[in-house]
């Protein structure tokens, strides 16, 4: 039996963004899917299975700068993404020798429809918490940033079942994706940017707005 529940989410606008980003790349991984299915009949080859799908559509791709920005949102929306399609392809040929009602071909999905959806598995992180608040992989928040001529400060409200090595893994694969954009001679001279090290510490039980007064004061130093 499958239980159903229906939500209305009330998203702050940093949730919008993480939920927008999610949208798009499982519509990209989607989109990526039915493409090398069209690449492969098209050059009549045998196509790819699941496993050599995920690790070039996902795991590869996010090493690349066309699809670095895969980074940013949990592996379960892009395998579930992988999973969807695979499901449309194999319902439509099912239909096609009478084994389930008539539909129509995958299509590529479009950013301008705005039936956005993604799917989140039970061990993915998913939790309807006490209060109504629902929590979701990558549960990490951006609260405040400020910029130093060597360094940055970021603020962010991450949850606990997240993990701060995870944070840190996502920030530095982003801005190396960047960086390795705006400056391509790194991607020669240098096979990392980050080294895998990183130090975490408390504040000593400090509030928000005093963690927000310290940074303040080493801007104005």
């Amino acid at each position: 039996m499958y239980l159903r529940c229906r939500l209305h989410p009330y998203p702050t606008p940093g949730q919008q963004s993480a939920l927008v980003r999610a949208f798009g790349c499982a519509r990209v991984v989607f989109n990526d899917r039915i493409a090398a299915r069209r690449d492969a009949y098209s050059a009549g080859e045998m196509f790819p299975t699941a496993s050599e799908l995920s690790k070039r559509l996902i795991t590869n791709a996010k090493k690349t700068p066309k699809r670095g920005w895969f980074a940013e949102v949990s592996a379960s929306i892009l395998q579930q993404a992988l999973r969807d399609a695979d499901r449309a392809y194999r319902s439509y040929f099912e239909s096609l020798v009478g084994r389930a009602c008539s539909v129509g071909v995958p299509r590529y999905k479009s950013h301008r429809d705005r039936r956005q959806a993604v799917r989140f598995t039970n061990n993915a992180g998913r939790l309807v918490m006490a209060g109504g608040r629902l929590r979701l992989p990558k549960g990490a928040w951006l609260v405040e940033l400020e910029t130093m001529p060597d360094h940055v400060h970021l603020i962010v409200e991450v949850d606990p079942q997240y993990g701060v090595h995870k944070l840190v893994k996502a920030v530095k694969g982003r801005r190396s994706c960047v960086l390795r954009i705006d400056f391509p001679w790194l991607r020669s001279k240098l096979p990392t940017l980050w080294t895998n090290s990183y130090f975490a510490a408390t504040v000593g039980g400090a509030s928000l707005s005093a963690t927000r007064r310290f940074v303040d004061h080493l801007k104005a130093r």
